[in-house]
């Protein structure tokens, strides 16, 4: 049961991650793809360290 449930939390936080992605592409239509990832993976750096 413990595994379904972080199976679900996962593709959830799977979900946001892209939904952020998609986010900052429609925010910033110059954006490329590289610039979009990189700051991803800043914005997951922040919140790790909360």
């Amino acid at each position: 049961m413990a595994n379904i449930t972080y199976q679900v939390n996962q593709t959830i936080n799977d979900w946001s991650v892209i939904g952020h992605y998609m986010k900052l592409v429609e925010e910033e239509p110059t954006i490329d793809r590289k610039i979009a990832t990189t700051n991803i993976m800043k914005d997951l750096e922040l919140v790790k360290q909360l």
